[in-house]
């Protein structure tokens, strides 16, 4: 960070000397984005919701999937004896909605050679099934047949099947959109903790920086004192600032516990566990202020969420609208059968049929259509308060940022002045002009100013984090 180590070392020189150089596994903010991206809970989370919509995405299809279905009935006892099975395969086309099937079926029988009831005047000779169930005889080799039905108003452009397979794929791109607008949020949240515990840990540094300077002053006083240059109550003085400074120390200790356990949330093991960062790992400061990110319009990815919602609800607007229309079909089947039986069975079969309805009210059509108006209006409107709310959030940050840097400015300037007026302190305290407790206020007072330029370039850095969720940035995406 900007001059932290002429901060640290004019608090006290000697300790500039053994200040630790870089350490070979430094932790850096990418490896902070990286872990928190791989082994977060909530990382987990949202890739297991993108999970569920693929499900989904997929249980759509089963629509479209080809049905086959058999049934059959036994009739063992009674004035008629048969058997009759059945199988038959069905398959939705997305094209125009026709559907498609092919089957056979098979009826086995005795004949019967009976009359009935002489006053009924009717006679079943010959017949396996009753006569009004002759749609089920077949001759001995069984019957196949094919067909096929299309729609020609409601179903046609479009129904609930296709609407229900556009709908689940755009909510599978929503909800990645959605993945990355969490992941921006997480990203940044874990580099304001990262810095957070970077400025903690430079906070402890001067806390030491202003104990070593005490500790190395009481061994001065004490020979000064034993030759009579100064008064006892001075070395009784100095005992004090020690006892303080050891209080600071123990309480900037206590911060940076705090701020490392807060950033182990967010860097973990592979097996997602906790790690807690050790101080050494803390990186060199940086000599220069951050780099801005180009300007430009927000990029959130919510705003392209949205648009993926306002897309399925035009979809479910669309079938609301095909729905209103009455229903008309036409439909044609083929049927053959083969083997022995009666004659009225054998040839070829060909069937065309037409089918209408239409609802008198059709509330729930109707119903369902203003629904579906009525909810684009509503994303129509979250959209634009957004885009508003997205503009004004990006103005704000970037403002944010650019006073950061400059406050960086100033407040790195008035911590030198503040370390330069307490050294000019302690030179006049060893020559006598000056008392102990104008070089604690000086040196307290270069500690603060020390403290607050290390807050002030830590801001720098959390202002950027916000700067780029404001602005959509993945920090990870190098293009950008």
């Amino acid at each position: 960070m900007i001059q932290r180590a002429a901060f640290v070392g004019g608090l006290i020189i000697a300790l500039a000397a053994a200040m630790p150089s870089a350490s070979a596994n430094e932790l850096t903010e990418k490896d902070v984005w990286r872990s928190a991206l791989a082994t977060h809970p909530k990382a987990a989370e949202l890739r297991s919701k993108i999970e569920e919509s693929r499900g989904k995405r997929l249980s759509a299809e089963g629509g479209f999937d080809p049905k086959v279905s058999a049934a059959g009935e036994l009739v063992p006892s009674g004035f008629y004896d048969y058997l009759t099975t059945g199988v038959r395969l069905d398959v939705p086309l997305a094209v125009w909605g026709i559907d498609l099937f092919a089957g056979y079926r098979y009826t086995n029988g005795e004949d019967v050679s009976r009359s009935l009831d002489a006053t009924s005047g009717l006679s079943e000779a010959g017949r396996p099934v009753p006569i009004y169930k002759g749609e089920l005889e077949t001759l001995s080799g069984g019957e196949v047949n094919a067909g096929i039905k299309v729609p020609l108003l409601a179903d046609r452009a479009i129904d609930s099947r296709r609407t229900k397979r556009a709908t689940t794929q755009l909510a599978l791109e929503e909800s990645e959109f959605l993945l990355q607008g969490e992941w921006l949020a997480l990203a940044r949240d874990a580099s304001l903790a990262f810095w957070k515990w970077v400025g903690a840990a430079r906070k402890v540094e001067i806390e030491q920086a202003l104990l070593v300077l005490a500790e190395t002053r009481a061994a001065q006083l004490t020979q000064r004192i034993q030759t009579g240059a100064l008064p006892e109550i001075v070395r009784v003085d100095n005992e004090r600032l020690l006892l303080d400074r050891r209080q600071r120390l123990i309480q900037a200790e206590r911060d940076l516990q705090a701020a490392a356990a807060k950033l182990s949330t967010y860097l973990r093991t592979d097996e997602g566990v906790p790690i807690t960062p050790a101080v050494d790992r803390v990186p060199e400061p940086n000599t220069s202020p951050p780099a801005a990110p180009g300007s430009g319009p927000a990029r959130r990815p919510e705003m392209r969420a949205l648009e993926l919602r306002r897309e399925q609800a035009r979809a479910e607007r669309r079938l609301a609208d095909n729905q209103v229309l009455p229903s008309l079909d036409v439909s044609a089947k083929v049927a053959r059968d083969f083997g022995d039986g009666s004659s009225t069975l054998e040839g070829t079969d060909v069937a065309l049929g037409v089918s209408f309805k239409l609802p008198i009210n059709r509330f729930k059509a109707r119903g369902e259509r203003d629904a579906a108006t009525a909810r684009l209006a509503q994303i129509d409107a979250q959209a634009r308060g957004l885009r508003d709310r997205f503009a004004a959030e990006a103005a704000a940050e970037r403002a944010a940022f650019d006073a950061a840097v400059a406050g960086a400015q100033l407040a790195a300037e008035r911590a030198r002045l503040a370390l330069t007026l307490a050294q000019a302190e302690r030179d006049r305290f060893e020559v006598g002009a000056s008392d102990l407790l104008l070089v604690n206020l000086r040196e307290l007072a270069a500690a603060k100013d020390a403290k607050d330029a290390i807050d002030a370039d830590i801001a720098q850095y959390e202002a950027l984090a916000r700067l780029r969720f404001a602005l959509g940035i993945d920090p990870l995406d190098s293009q950008q």
